[in-house]
């Protein structure tokens, strides 16, 4: 079982370490991880394209600029990427500097943690559910679907009693129908079990924890993999991997029949003035040249090179669906705004030719378009 503490500001400015019944823990005692207060810290659901996850942090320092006051350099954040599939979103946790650096001393290296980092179970469980996660100066409500986090909310309520029944009216139709799960103190939960609707379920911080079997913290000041991976992601890294070795197959096909080749010339140059073996090392020759065009013809196309002049074109305000391609020729199904400037892209880079849009309807999920383009692709 994991043991961790609640910390959260006294009325003097302090941090307070607690256990889940609110005793007070004494500063040198230690526990698993820290529990953070919500209200310190901005919690984002931000779309990220696909680029290499050394410029993920840029890009979303980047877009923190127009997101979150304050001066740069005394803000700090961390990330989780949700790769699922075509999309890929970063959960970003985000607070001042001064007041992360508060927590660190308090947790005196244990783990920080928010309610996204103990919740794992509970979604694998659900899937499509909303977690409210009650405590006594605040609560979050937490809404996953399929498995992945849609958005974080977080209000102060202190001094004031958390109505599950009010709560659930305030949320709109579609998060009203999902599964709702209350996680809480022991004593909270044994009064709210009473009031609450009959679709809550419950949970108790401390049976949250004892289903906690590692903790993965934010704000790690050590090296780590910042990446949660959907079923699907999986499947496309062991794909790409097959990719690579295919490739790499190819290229050692290749040397290898290229050095044979180069031998057979060798010996038809040094027995030419001999007919019978001069044929048959030209039927040799003729057979290696053919075996050597084959592997030639099958050298995959230049998907890295095609997806980064993509992406330059598209931006970060088109979700592609599908993409065919076939010795250049390409077919992509997607989702986006503004179609046409899109195509100007298209226009004015050399990589491209024959760049035609069809199919553009409305898509009324997105409230945005969904439309066709194809053409040709030349790799440089």
């Amino acid at each position: 079982m994991t043991t961790f503490a609640i910390c959260d500001r006294g009325r003097d400015g302090m941090m307070l370490r607690r256990t889940e019944d609110g005793a007070p823990l004494a500063s040198d005692a230690r526990v698993g991880g820290l529990l953070m207060s919500r209200l310190d810290f901005d919690v984002q659901v931000l779309d990220i394209p696909r680029v290499p996850e050394k410029e993920v942090e840029g890009l979303i320092r980047y877009r923190l600029r127009t997101l979150y006051p304050g001066s740069p350099s005394e803000t700090a954040f961390d990330y989780r990427l949700i790769s699922n599939g075509a999309q890929q979103h970063a959960a970003v946790f985000i607070s001042r500097a001064d007041t992360l650096n508060q927590y660190r001393e308090a947790a005196q290296q244990a783990p920080l943690l928010l309610p996204f980092n103990l919740v794992s179970a509970l979604v694998k469980k659900h899937s499509d559910v909303k977690i409210w996660f009650v405590l006594p100066g605040w609560t979050e409500l937490l809404v996953y679907r399929g498995g992945n986090l849609v958005s974080s909310t977080v209000e102060q309520r202190e001094g004031v009693a958390f109505d599950p029944s009010e709560a659930e009216s305030a949320l709109s139709p579609d998060l009203r129908e999902l599964p709702a799960v209350l996680v809480s103190t022991r004593e909270e939960v044994d009064r709210l079990r009473g009031v609450a609707p009959d679709a809550f379920a419950f949970v108790t911080l401390d049976e949250l924890a004892a289903g906690v079997r590692k903790l993965d913290g934010l704000f790690s000041t050590k090296p780590r993999s910042r990446v949660v991976l959907g079923p699907g992601v999986r499947a496309g890294i062991l794909a790409g991997l097959a990719v690579v070795v295919g490739v790499l197959l190819f290229f050692k096909a290749a040397s290898s029949a290229e050095a044979r080749y180069a031998q057979a010339q060798k010996v038809y140059s040094a027995m030419q003035n001999e007919s019978l073996k001069t044929i048959a090392i030209q039927k040799e020759v003729d057979s290696l040249t053919s075996e050597l065009a084959q592997i030639q013809s099958r050298k995959p196309d230049d998907l890295y090179l095609f997806f980064s002049e993509l992406s330059a074109i598209l931006g970060s305000g088109v979700t592609i669906g599908t993409v065919e391609m076939n010795d250049g020729n390409f077919r992509i199904d997607a989702v986006g705004s503004n179609p046409l400037r899109l195509m100007e892209g298209f226009a004015g880079n050399p990589s491209f030719s024959g760049v035609t849009l069809s199919q553009v309807v409305p898509d009324e999920r997105t409230g945005k378009e969904r439309f066709s383009f194809s053409g040709v692709f030349h790799a440089r």
